[in-house]
């Protein structure tokens, strides 16, 4: 991370399923019982080597990032504020082990529901509508050959 990163929490509500909040489909999710998270985006990403130690390492190097983002305030409810997902090998010594601090975090804990977001700083916490009223395309959920 070269740049400072901020993290601003909002609570909201969100859909009954946390998956219709996640709207990239390469995103993350962590849900239990209606509860957890779902993110995407990546306003960091720490790659883990592969070797003995490398829980140990991996974290280090995640509590180091942490520690390098103004959290701003979290709701006071567990699992508000900063997150990471991993995904590690099965093999210790094979590459490909990775965390990553997502750009926007949607979650619900305890009846209570929040969207994070980390970006550089300052940052806008995003929670107002654009001024404008422009038409954003985004793209196909389904390739031509699918549609068709």
């Amino acid at each position: 991370m070269t740049e400072r990163l901020a993290a601003a929490t909002v609570e909201t509500e969100l859909p009954d399923d946390l998956l219709d909040a996640l709207v990239d489909p390469h995103g993350f999710a962590w849900l239990h019982e209606g509860d957890g998270f779902v993110g995407w985006g990546q306003a960091a990403r720490i790659e883990v080597e592969p070797g003995p130690g490398r829980w140990q390492r991996a974290a280090e190097s995640l509590a180091g990032a942490f520690r390098a983002i103004d959290p701003g305030e979290d709701l006071d409810v567990p699992g508000s504020g900063l997150v990471a997902f991993g995904a590690f090998t099965f093999d210790p010594d094979v590459e490909g082990s990775a965390l990553v601090i997502p750009s926007v975090v949607a979650g619900r804990r305890c009846g209570r529901s929040w969207i994070t977001r980390v970006g550089p700083e300052p940052l806008v916490d995003g929670t107002e509508a654009p001024e404008d009223d422009r038409i954003r395309y985004w793209g196909p959920s389904l390739s031509e050959v699918t549609w068709l």
